[in-house]
């Protein structure tokens, strides 16, 4: 596919936008992002 990453990511745009609003996502909302860390007792490794 010609073109540079962005120009690749802004022809589809829209379609992600359709589809999106099609399933009642709201892809103008930054996406949820948590963080989780699991320490282990005892093994020595992180």
């Amino acid at each position: 596919m010609p073109g540079t990453p962005a120009e690749r990511i802004a022809m589809v745009w829209p379609l992600t936008q359709e589809v999106a609003a099609l399933s009642n996502m709201n892809v103008d909302k930054p996406l949820q992002r948590e963080i989780t860390r699991l320490l282990r007792r005892g093994d020595g490794a992180l």
